[in-house]
């Protein structure tokens, strides 16, 4: 959940832990942080020698691209040549791999275009379906609309006083919702709201004005559009579904809606995986049944990144996993790992550790429509065939 908050959005996800968060820390059984055990079952797991399993056969890997820096925003373009990077911001970061969107042709590792005139850290980037438009939010508190094509800046929205937070993008392109943030500061030791844009904004892209906009409660880290452009999908608090020309909610569409942890929605609404405990469950999105569970091990830590692809087929998800060194007992070593499961049976299908991945930390993962799947982790980005 908070793998790629930055300190500035602290205050943001205190928003988002609930009431009860007291009482779970008194319970045993609860615990806030996956990673951390009571200790009187820590001893108990901790020296138990771990199965061995019949390995999972890997996926192809097509293409490796190496970087100077992290990547933590990825897209494909519909002609499935084109991947959109932006890089993750790190005291060592720069300028021009924070604020600027870089297209390459992964299949031949050639940069292809560049996407300048942030002056800030672009946190969130969205593409048009048929690949010809490409939006970004920035920390600068503006949104620039790109020919994903040449790379020429189309128009630049500035109705936000905060940084921008979420975008979703109407598969035609004419459509954008962009949603703003509360800003603060600690005065006295307390904390206290400089700025309030907590407000979801629908812009008509075509005359690159706002049409309507919508109060939220919380900030909104994820916003999705439906295939038709006139549905949003916003996520506060909990799952809410509104249509965008009446800013209404849409309760038949709200299935999901007292449900545990989302974790992701499949694009074509079909599927949504959600987590309670050590389990992932795929669920109906409208009606939210049950279609299969998948069973998280016991040695890999909470999930760093997901991902369903766009029919909802195959769900993944990446981990750090724990080991036990194999010369010393008394050390624990620690490897990132990808794991993809058939949604339909909630059986494993493969299984990528750190000597395909990569080193360093999670940063994403990214389905396309054709079958491939993108992984970011720490400076290596790879293409597979899945």
């Amino acid at each position: 959940m908070f793998q790629n908050a930055s300190i500035d959005e602290l205050p943001v996800l205190l928003d988002r832990i609930s009431d009860s968060a007291p009482d779970l820390l008194r319970d045993g059984n609860d615990w806030l942080d996956d990673e951390i055990r009571p200790l009187e079952t820590s001893f108990d797991t901790a020296w138990v020698v771990q199965p061995v399993q019949k390995p999972i056969p890997t996926r192809q890997c097509l293409q490796t691209l190496k970087f100077d820096h992290s990547v933590r925003r990825i897209l494909i373009s519909s002609h499935q040549e084109t991947l959109f990077t932006v890089g993750s911001p790190t005291r060592n970061s720069s300028p021009e791999t924070t604020n600027t969107i870089q297209a390459w042709n992964w299949q031949t590792g050639n940069r292809v275009l560049s996407f300048k005139g942030h002056t800030a850290p672009i946190r969130t980037i969205a593409l048009s379906q048929d690949g010809n438009t490409l939006v970004s939010g920035s920390d600068d508190r503006t949104i620039k609309v790109w020919n994903a094509l040449t790379g020429e800046e189309v128009m630049t929205l500035e109705d936000h006083t905060s940084p921008v937070t979420a975008i979703a993008l109407s598969p035609d392109g004419e459509i954008l919702v962009s949603s703003g943030c509360n800003q603060y500061e600690i005065r006295d030791r307390q904390l206290k709201i400089l700025n309030r844009d907590r407000v979801l904004r629908i812009w008509n892209l075509s005359e690159g004005k706002v049409t309507h906009t919508l109060p939220c409660i919380t900030d909104v880290p994820m916003l999705m559009m439906g295939t038709s452009g006139k549905v949003l999908l916003k996520y506060e608090q909990q799952l809410e579904a509104v249509n965008v020309e009446t800013g209404r909610t849409i309760p038949r569409l709200n299935g999901l809606k007292d449900c545990e942890e989302i974790l992701v929605i499949a694009s074509d609404w079909e599927r949504a995986a959600t987590i309670v405990d050590r389990q992932v469950r795929i669920r109906q999105f409208t009606t939210g049944e049950v279609l299969s569970r998948i069973s998280l091990d016991l040695y890999d830590r909470s999930i760093q990144v997901c991902a369903l692809s766009p029919d909802g087929k195959w769900f993944a998800a990446g981990f750090e996993r724990t080991e036990i060194h194999p010369r010393h007992n008394s050390y624990l070593t620690r490897q990132n790992v990808l794991r993809i499961w058939d949604v339909r049976t909630g059986k494993q299908v493969a299984c990528l550790d750190e000597s395909a991945l990569g080193q360093g930390m999670w940063q994403s993962i990214e389905f396309s429509s054709q079958g491939l799947l993108i992984t970011s982790v720490g400076d290596t980005l790879k293409v597979w065939q899945i």
